[in-house]
């Protein structure tokens, strides 16, 4: 290897050392780094002596975890374990709820990208001096030999929790090229390492080559995975729900960024492997929002999580999917680090006032509304109380199309939105003191005051909803007269209440009670009925 290579591979090494694990973006908030793996997604806000790391779990909040007093340039989870590596070269394990020291690679040498599975971290490094790391052979029993990269200028190292070995030294291929500053990226094929190098082919295009062994100590094999794609700003290997892909970012500065998503099909061992283009839904970007630039990628819950930057420094979350929309609601990354994307835990009077709703509700029902619990009310002829399953149909016709149009229009990922506020009503949270996110808790208080406005006037209009009228039911006063001004205002205004998350058990009245009745029907002595045949004098 010449003089003029080693250069190049010193340079590289410690220019794209510092973004370990993924690009960095580096703002007036400090440098924000992601990483995942289908159960947990990591944020990392890194400053000059600190870092503070938060953990999502599928399906909860983010909780923040111990801070560590250390610049963290790069992370990568392996299993339930979260490893970062910091400005100086130290790698530090969190588990069991603490920071531990790790073994450092030789010489504290950053790595250029990191990845993991299950058992084992991974890194890709400037390659070390012959013999100060140890090769791990496939031998049975296995054989340890001193490691020598014979000259290559980047190698890949493994740790499986106690010591740092070698796997292998990179083609030379993957030296440095002067035609374009993004680094390669390492990732896992079937458990063994792959590496992904940006092969330019003119001003800002290029295309994507992957390099792989079959075994340790084979002839690296070249693959190339795209023909060369333009304007490409930056790529990433990521494992979704176990499907190997590839993110590429093209940059286009009119109308944001676009990207380009490649998968791996087939069984690699058959020879029938291949990496194809699919198509992604997104998440929406909250309104507002400028031309954004994605700046890292990563796996969580069966989607891709996507780091990104508009112009004015805000950072989000992006989720994509190929099968389907999104299931997971764009994140603030800043609402992330401030505490308030969750789990919030919201000011004890919060709960202290929902506990004593709860109580008023159930005495005023018992107290005062006790005989309008059992009484039978006093309808027309040609009327009869409507079925449990009418209710819940033209209540969930009326509801839909607010919870869907208000969701658009905030830019809210309405299936997200839902489970984070069932996760509320059916869990502990009421007690325990967690709140779903700001804005999925804005979203639904514009749909519940939309909804009560709605139906108020259309019950006082036409003493029906549209989702009343397609179900064939209608409001009544319990005496079987129109309902007046005010009963139709109570029944209506409780609405605000019932559809309170912690209060959505009261929906079971409509089904206990004698006459099919929600709370605000109690309060105000109305029933919905539905239209029957009158009966014929013998």
């Amino acid at each position: 290897m010449s003089t003029r290579r080693r250069t190049a591979a010193l340079i590289f090494g410690c220019v794209c050392g510092a973004a370990a694990a993924q690009p960095a973006d580096r703002g007036p908030g400090g440098t924000i780094l992601t990483s995942g793996t289908e159960t947990a997604l990591w944020i990392v806000s890194a400053r000059s002596d600190a870092s503070q790391v938060f953990r999502r779990r599928a399906g909860g909040f983010f909780e923040p975890v111990p801070t560590l007093n250390a610049r963290i340039v790069g992370i990568m989870p392996v299993g339930d374990r979260l490893y970062a590596v910091t400005g100086q070269g130290r790698f530090y394990g969190f588990s069991d709820g603490a920071w531990l020291a790790s073994a450092v690679l030789p010489r504290e040498r950053l790595p250029s990208d990191l990845c993991g599975d299950t058992r084992y971290l991974y890194a890709l490094v400037r390659s070390p001096n012959p013999g100060e790391l140890i090769r791990l052979t496939d031998d049975t029993p296995p054989d340890t030999q001193p490691f020598d990269p014979g000259g290559a200028p980047l190698s890949i190292a493994r740790y499986d929790g106690r010591a740092w070995t070698a796997v292998a030294a990179c083609p030379p291929a993957l030296a440095p090229d002067a035609a374009t500053d993004t680094p390669p990226r390492l990732g896992l094929l079937q458990g063994r390492p792959a590496v992904f190098r940006l092969v330019a082919d003119g001003p800002q295009r290029g295309a994507l080559e992957m390099y792989t062994q079959a075994n340790a100590g084979t002839a690296w094999d070249r693959t190339v995975i795209t023909p060369p794609l333009p304007r490409l700003d930056g790529f990433w290997f990521a494992e979704v729900a176990g499907v190997p892909m590839l993110v590429a970012a093209l940059a286009a500065p009119d109308d944001g960024p676009h990207l380009k998503v490649f998968r791996r099909l087939g069984e690699a061992d058959a020879g029938g492997s291949e990496w194809r283009a699919a198509d992604v839904q997104l998440s929406p970007l909250p309104p507002g929002t400028g031309v954004a630039r994605y700046e890292h990628a990563t796996a969580f819950n069966q989607h891709l999580a996507l780091l990104m930057t508009d112009r004015s420094g805000q950072r989000f979350v992006r989720f994509a999917r190929i099968e389907g929309p999104p299931a997971e609601n764009t994140i603030n990354v800043r609402e992330v680090v401030a505490g308030r994307a969750g789990p919030q835990r919201g000011p004890a009077w919060v709960h202290s006032l929902t506990l004593a709703v709860m109580l008023s509700v159930l005495l005023l029902l018992f107290l005062f509304r006790r005989a309008a619990l059992a009484q039978p009310a006093a309808l027309p002829a040609d009327a009869a109380i409507a079925l449990s399953f009418q209710r819940m149909a033209g209540a969930l016709l009326d509801l839909a199309p607010f919870v869907l149009g208000l969701a658009l229009v905030m830019g809210v990922d309405w299936r997200g939105g839902l489970r984070e506020l069932f996760a509320w009503a059916l869990g502990s949270d009421v007690t325990a003191g967690r709140l779903p996110p700001t804005r999925t808790l804005a979203w639904w208080a514009a749909v519940l005051a939309a909804y009560t406005a709605y139906s108020l006037v259309c019950e006082l209009l036409a003493r029906r909803t549209h989702g009343k009228w397609l179900v064939g039911t209608r409001v009544l006063s319990m005496s079987g007269e129109r309902p007046t001004p005010w009963q139709t205002l109570l029944r209506n205004v409780t609405r605000l209440v019932e559809l309170l998350p912690p209060l959505w058990v009261l929906a079971f009245l409509v089904v206990l009670t004698r006459n099919h009745q929600r709370v605000g029907d109690v309060l105000a002595r109305t029933v919905v009925v539905r239209r029957i045949v009158p009966p014929t004098d013998q």
